[in-house]
């Protein structure tokens, strides 16, 4: 029987682990698939337990159709299984993402909700979040190339 989700993503945080031994400090840094010293306190985040993480929110991503350009690591067999299995998880919300997290991806309450908040807070410091009073401010200005004041 083909690998379920669970497994698929320890095989991918073992992966991780090994490639930060070759290479270490490999997660460190301010994209949105490393650690930066700033979410690691304000998060609490462990850099050890960074790699599992990790892949749990790729997992995540993947199961919920976030991904763009392509699959990130794991089977589509896995993906539609876990879809089949779990129909409510099926928005992404700090909950649902916790519910998954403990669940099939083997992480604490705690590790899932700051993983969950370091990404919102990555995606929003990137830009990639619009704010309706900012955008009414500059669409008002007629500038739509940088935030409102």
């Amino acid at each position: 029987m083909a690998p379920t989700l669970s497994e698929e993503i320890d095989a991918r945080a073992a992966a991780h682990e090994a490639d930060e031994r070759r290479n270490p400090g490999r997660f460190w840094g301010n994209d949105a698939n490393k650690l930066s010293l700033a979410e690691a306190e304000v998060f609490a985040i462990r850099y050890e337990e960074f790699p599992r993480m990790l892949s749990v929110w790729d997992a995540w991503f993947e199961l919920i159709g976030l991904v763009v350009g392509g699959d990130l690591c794991f089977s589509p067999e896995a993906i539609e299984r876990e879809r089949a299995l779990r129909p409510e998880l099926n928005g992404n919300e700090a909950h649902l993402f916790e519910i998954f997290a403990v669940e099939v991806g083997g992480l604490t309450s705690r590790q899932a909700e700051a993983m969950y908040w370091k990404d919102w807070f990555w995606t929003v410091r990137g830009g990639h979040v619009s704010y309706g009073d900012e955008f009414l401010a500059a669409y008002d200005r007629g500038d739509f190339n940088r935030r409102a004041p």
